[in-house]
């Protein structure tokens, strides 16, 4: 991490890839197709804090519809079904 001109903290796309806990490949990836801002200084790029923690953001999943009631799970065949119930009552 190195400090710009203005104090504002600077990451390699190593520091980003660890912070974000994914490869160094997926930041390179992103900064090409344009999802996380970079500058390039010489042959480096380099990130701003600010634009980092607006890629972090950026990338929440948001749930694709809201269950109200959850299914309930079924009791598998055999022990505890319906039918072995009905079969112990029978026999009674």
């Amino acid at each position: 991490m190195t400090t710009s001109a203005q104090g504002a903290a600077l990451l390699s796309p190593a520091d980003v890839a660890r912070r974000a806990q994914v490869s160094a490949k997926t930041v390179y990836r992103a900064i090409r197709s344009g999802d996380l801002v970079a500058s390039r200084i010489g042959a480096h790029y380099r990130i701003t804090e600010e634009d980092f923690w607006l890629w972090i953001s950026g990338a929440r999943v948001k749930p694709t519809r809201q269950r109200s009631n959850p299914r309930p799970i079924a009791a598998p065949a055999g022990r505890g079904s319906l039918a072995a119930l009905r079969a112990i009552e029978e026999a009674a």
